[in-house]
């Protein structure tokens, strides 16, 4: 009696056990809730009447570094690189500093980007206003997180040569630094084996009409995926550029027009280490840089299925710059009317709450 009782009991337990077990396999995960914070990183016309192009990065020890160009006006003599930065867990921006100022030079369009070992390299472009095609591609780092910086040196001496995006470190260890000639409209890379000591260059991207500004990602099965900013006076043929690189980098595929539309402004995209991509861009009319939209993308950029608009009204809300913080949220930065540099956090989840996106030129994206 007492070792049949023992068995049931046994029985007992183990089917129990086996329900629970059963629960939490097939258990349905909450979703996150959707997270939206903007913040202005200062107020307007505070270091000049304009400012433009930032470029944002998360530091290692969580801060937020932002940094962009303020002066008169774009090409403006007068004009410095500040840059300003939000403590983790901070809920403002820290008052702006001056980081590079070289006189009677217009700089511009920096790039900011965190190396593996903590070292912060500042990047922008350089220009004599008597002499607008007299373009330098300067260089500065921190080893401080971005308290104090290097001399000044030249990168990139050569007529027409701008940076914009951010560089990305490939799978196998070499930095891809997307940069461009203005005056041609081509794009290309700079690649780095040894962290920036040496550098080889991929081969120009040429198109017509031209292509500038190149963001770039890395998809899963190893190859590079690139969007560019253009313009055509036909507006059925208003879609970004896009390439493609088998050999990180080295050399890249004859660009053909993606299936996002462009107003001829800039935009960045980046992979999110879930492997989503996440693209910022303008999706208004003609050459009107608003809105400003989110698109989200899950299988690399190919298709995008969610479309989010951060930003719209009447006015410029443009060049965007995206990074991913350690706790999954997306921050970018954005011109505000050229008075003010807006920084906005979300989460995947807030940009899902958006409409998704009709691939309005399917005929020509890149399959792989």
């Amino acid at each position: 009696m007492n070792l049949t009782h023992n068995r049931k009991v046994l029985v007992f337990v183990v089917i129990l056990s086996l329900i629970v077990f059963s629960c939490e396999l097939f258990r349905v995960q909450p979703t996150e809730k959707s997270f939206y914070k903007a913040r202005s990183i200062f107020q307007p016309v505070e270091y000049g009447t304009e400012c433009h192009s930032s470029t944002i990065i998360e530091l290692a020890n969580g801060d937020l570094l932002a940094a962009w160009w303020s002066g008169s006006y774009e090409g403006a003599a007068d004009s410095v690189i500040k840059a300003a930065r939000l403590p983790l867990g901070a809920d403002s921006w820290k008052k702006a500093e001056t980081v590079a100022d070289i006189p009677n030079r217009f700089e511009g369009n920096p790039v900011l980007f965190l190396l593996p070992n903590g070292r912060i390299w500042l990047f922008f472009s350089v220009r004599d206003p008597n002499a607008p095609g007299m373009v330098q591609v300067m260089f500065c780092e921190s080893k401080d997180l971005g308290y104090t910086w290097s001399p000044i040196k030249e990168f990139v001496t050569h007529r027409g040569i701008r940076t914009r995006n951010h560089p990305i470190l490939m799978k196998n260890g070499e930095i891809l630094f997307p940069l461009f000639d203005h005056p041609s409209g081509q794009s290309f890379f700079l690649i780095s084996s040894d962290f920036g000591e040496t550098w080889i260059m991929s081969n120009s991207i040429i198109s017509d009409p031209g292509n500038i500004q190149p963001s770039v990602i890395q998809r899963e099965d190893g190859t590079l995926y690139a969007l560019m900013r253009t313009w055509h006076e036909d507006p059925t043929k208003r879609f970004l550029w896009q390439i493609e690189s088998k050999d990180n980098g080295k050399t890249w595929s004859q660009p053909t027009y993606s299936n996002v539309p462009t107003v001829g402004s800039a935009i960045e995209m980046i992979k999110l280490k879930n492997g989503n991509v996440i693209l910022a861009f303008n999706n208004g009319k003609d050459r009107e840089r608003t809105p400003l939209n989110f698109a989200l993308s899950f299988d690399d950029g190919r298709t995008w299925a969610y479309n989010r608009i951060l930003e719209s009204g009447d006015g410029s809300f443009s060049y965007p710059s995206l990074v991913q913080s350690k706790n999954g949220h997306i921050h970018v930065a954005y011109s505000y009317n050229r008075k003010f540099i807006k920084h906005v956090e979300v989460n995947e989840t807030w940009i899902k709450a958006g409409e998704a996106i009709i691939n309005l030129n399917p005929a020509s994206i890149l399959k792989i």
